[in-house]
């Protein structure tokens, strides 16, 4: 009995994904920094007006790398991008993480 449950419940689950829609891309956009190096996003959130914040690390203004937050809109317009580095050789700068408050504020984390 337990086999025949289990058995039906993964089937379910197999036909109601197959039959779900294929999500749609709205829009597409890429930060590029200006030096070479690889460029990593870590966190994305997005406010109530839908502009979508990304935060991570590029390779802007430092070699060891920028902790770098980008605003787009919702149609994928970049806003503002804004770096931040430590020009000390041991440090690299990462962008970790943002919240959004319920005033929507935004802070980016990193190191």
């Amino acid at each position: 009995m337990k086999k025949t449950i289990i058995t039906f419940i993964v089937l379910n689950l197999t036909f109601n994904i197959a039959q779900a829609q294929a999500p749609t891309m709205l829009w597409e956009s890429f930060f590029n920094g200006s030096l070479t190096g690889k460029d990593v996003s870590n966190s994305v959130v997005t406010d109530s007006a839908a502009n979508v914040f990304v935060t991570g690390s590029s390779f802007q203004t430092f070699s060891g790398g920028n902790f770098t937050t980008v605003k787009y809109n919702s149609s994928g317009v970049q806003q503002w991008a804004d770096h931040y580095s430590n020009t000390q050789a041991s440090y690299k700068n990462y962008g970790l993480k943002l919240v959004i408050d319920k005033w929507q504020n935004i802070y980016a984390v990193g190191t």
